[in-house]
């Protein structure tokens, strides 16, 4: 794949502040954080800019290279686009591959597992060579009967969440379902040969599938997308206690059970890392990232996460460091939100979407009228406009500042500014300078999918067709916001691979419950 000529790769961009003192192969890494891309097509090489940056020293080249030299299973038991972010991170980091190396990188996708509906759908109808080889629905699916009706009696049995408890009940309540829950998963943790079923229902083939062990050359990989709504700053705040730990601690004893080689997981930045060290950390090096979002390399969003690598103790050994991966990776942020405002004005889906607002209003758009879309918003949302402006108004330091806003929010409960606010799956990301909101494809290209021809990208999504034509806005919305940013997973994914040993690394005994801070972990949790 060749980089078109008005498009400055990594070693050409310049370096904006002096480096902190690196850590290791100080010839290698850059003295300087780098600048971001420059354009919104420029973007979308990311896979390219980063691979030039990793084999920038010797060592990691050579690890790669001997890592592409094996079958990569990639699979995802704990979903939500999950797997078609997976994909299409693989996508673009094999397509950077073959024009640095001359050879793709070799990877197959094992599985998936989704609850949702429209995430099935998504997965399903993907281009046959890009979709999932199974897809299973639901995790305690593959828990035998008799244990699923002894986890949803323990359930049954625990506290509820009432609107009209005081802040003291509430917290009363909270930490007995944590250590209801804690009970349920340290139940699993004691009993994973008896818990597990080797098979699942799966809708693919409308049967009872089981997963296929890997190859002893393969290298197994699992991507998953951990319980945010309990820890994220806009979710419930029920930390431990929240219905979500079940297909946590589900998921944790699965791995367990399955042991694949790699880990890669992601989830709110609040999610306490306390809870992988005790289920996990004995038989994985687990390596955690505070990650800023897409704003780290040089996309105009927020969405701060938090970001695990596991590598199979008894493999491997991973031998960078999270300074180095910042080291490596760091951009600077060039572009505002308004370069990803990139459908013009007559696009068909900027049309589109006043039209509907239109509808909403009930009133019809013409040569005759065609009011501005802030006319069109109901009045809450109108509002919520004339508040942001006074803002604006208030803090710009020129005429040529970006303010873009979320109209779906309370004034003083999201950022607004330059860049985007964290994308949810809810919510309306509204540009006072372009005076209208983001649409579809646009909020797919701010999180590194390319569903227009205008981003110009290189790699093409597998679920492009589905998505484009298939899904209602809200149902394209709510998965684009429960996706993982995918410039940030191939990073990660790009970053282990690089990054290994084969050797067996420590083992170390497993955690217990009461090895930590339970009023310090309910605290994190529950802000």
């Amino acid at each position: 794949m060749k980089r078109p000529a008005s498009s400055p790769g990594i070693a050409q961009r310049k370096a904006t502040r002096p480096a902190e003192s690196p850590v290791a192969s100080p010839a290698a890494l850059p003295r300087g954080v780098l600048d971001g891309p420059c354009s919104v097509q420029d973007a979308f090489l990311w896979a390219a800019d980063m691979l030039d940056a990793v084999c920038a020293d010797a060592g990691r080249e050579q690890r790669l290279k001997a890592m592409m030299q094996k079958k990569l299973i990639v699979s995802s038991s704990y979903s939500g686009l999950r797997t078609r972010t997976e994909e299409c991170a693989m996508a673009a980091l094999s397509l950077a591959m073959c024009g640095r190396f001359g050879a793709e990188l070799q990877h197959f996708f094992a599985y998936s597992c989704d609850t949702d509906k429209i995430c099935q759908t998504v997965a399903l109808g993907s281009d046959v060579s890009r979709k999932p080889a199974h897809m299973f629905t639901d995790l305690n699916l593959w828990l035998f009967p008799s244990v699923r009706t002894y986890l949803d009696t323990l359930e049954e049995n625990m506290p509820k969440i009432s609107g009209k408890m005081t802040k003291e009940e509430k917290k009363r309540t909270l930490d007995e379902r944590a250590a209801n829950y804690n009970q349920m998963g340290h139940w699993l943790l004691g009993n994973i040969d008896l818990a597990f079923q080797d098979g699942c229902d799966c809708v693919q083939h409308l049967q009872t599938c089981k997963v296929a062990e890997a190859a002893p050359h393969a290298m197994s990989m699992e991507i998953a997308g951990l319980t945010c709504v309990a820890f994220s700053v806009v979710g419930k705040h029920e930390g431990l206690g929240h219905p979500s730990m079940r297909p946590f601690f589900v998921w944790a004893c699965l791995m367990r059970k399955r042991r694949p080689m790699f880990l890669f997981i992601e989830s709110a930045a609040r999610f306490p890392r306390e809870m992988l060290d005790i289920f996990l950390a004995d038989l994985y090096q687990l390596v955690f990232f505070h990650h800023p979002g897409p704003c780290f390399h040089g996309f105009p969003g927020k969405r701060p996460r938090m970001y695990c690598i596991g590598f199979l103790r008894s493999k491997m050994t991973f031998v960078g460091s999270e300074r180095e991966y910042k080291e490596i990776f760091e951009r600077t942020l060039v572009l505002n939100g308004d370069d990803f405002f990139f459908l013009p004005d007559d696009h068909e889906e900027v049309l589109e979407e006043k039209q509907e607002l239109a509808r909403k209003k009930r009133v019809q758009l013409s040569d005759k009228f065609d009011p501005p879309w802030e006319e069109l918003y109901p009045p809450g949302k109108q509002e919520l406009i004339k508040k942001h402006k006074e803002l604006f108004n208030q803090n710009k330091k020129s005429a040529k500042d970006v303010y873009i806003c979320d109209l779906d929010q309370n004034i003083g409960y999201m950022s607004a500014g330059e860049t985007f606010p964290t994308l949810v799956r809810h919510g309306t990301l509204y540009s006072l300078q372009k005076q209208r909101h983001a649409t579809k494809s646009e909020l797919f290209a701010l999180m590194g999918f390319p569903l227009d021809p205008l981003c110009r990208s290189p790699y093409a999504c597998a679920f492009h067709d589905v998505c484009k034509n298939n899904l209602s806005r809200a149902e394209a919305h709510r998965l684009v916001g429960n996706a993982m940013f995918l410039p940030t997973l191939g990073s990660m994914i790009l970053y282990a691979m690089c990054s290994v040993e084969f050797q067996a690394a420590r083992i170390i005994r497993p955690l217990s419950w009461w090895d930590l801070d339970a009023e310090e972990m309910d605290a994190e949790g529950d802000e």
